[in-house]
């Protein structure tokens, strides 16, 4: 995201790279399996998008895309340094709980806190079950979507226990929105960012959240909670 390449490295010491800009999504699927099959690598995968509009598979997907190496810049820079609110916020856990990681389907950085019980999806996709067998409070950082078009931080729990929408939310600029039928808590990225302090901004409302979602939900949340958080 700094050098806008894609570098495909072996552990025989060999490497493969190729420029982003300007490509198709077929182009770049194309460039990236001919430099592994330079490097001797084999990789099988399902060549289609995944919970995205498109329904055209990579390898033929030839429509022209925009690429803004300014934008996609600052956009890895601004995942830097919210990452590293998201770990302080994990460090406060002593649960299980993710890493902070980046969903590649929506460029989500997520990270989701599970109270130890269970509490299986018995419908939807194979991939929604598996992540939602157990007790969640999920935080998250997404650049926007159709239904809310600007970059934003958010927070739900699973199940969503009720009067979830009640609870009070952190800093002053965070509300509760309706999304798919449930309650999302939301702090609008340009509201943290013109913030006095940013940073504790954004730990105010993840910790806002989970304070309340683990209340409603009667999570044991004193022996989860880190000493020295």
């Amino acid at each position: 995201m700094l050098d806008h390449k894609v570098t495909v490295s072996s552990d025989a010491g060999r490497q493969g790279s190729f420029s982003v800009p300007g490509l198709t999504v077929a182009g770049f699927h194309d460039a990236l399996f001919s430099r592994l099959e330079d490097l001797g690598i084999s990789v099988n995968i399902i060549g289609v998008p995944y919970d995205n509009k498109s329904t055209v598979p990579f390898a033929e997907d030839t429509a022209p895309r925009a690429y803004d190496e300014s934008a996609v810049s600052d956009f890895w820079r601004a995942l830097c340094v919210i990452a590293n609110v998201f770990e302080k916020y994990r460090s406060g856990f002593v649960g299980k709980q993710t890493p902070v990681q980046l969903y590649w389907h929506s460029f989500d950085l997520v990270v989701t806190r599970f109270s130890g019980r269970s509490y299986p999806l018995n419908k939807g996709r194979q991939s929604d079950k598996e992540a939602y067998s157990h007790e969640v409070i999920s935080i998250g950082f997404w650049p926007g979507d159709d239904t809310f078009p600007e970059a934003a931080f958010y927070g739900y729990a699973y199940p969503e226990p009720d009067d979830l929408n009640l609870e009070p939310l952190s800093p002053k600029q965070a509300f509760w929105a309706e999304k798919n039928g449930g309650a999302l808590a939301i702090l609008k990225y340009e509201d943290a960012r013109t913030t006095e302090d940013a940073d504790e901004a954004i730990l105010a409302f993840l910790n806002s959240l989970y304070e309340g979602a683990a209340c409603k939900a009667v999570w044991p949340a004193e022996e989860l909670a880190h000493a020295y958080a």
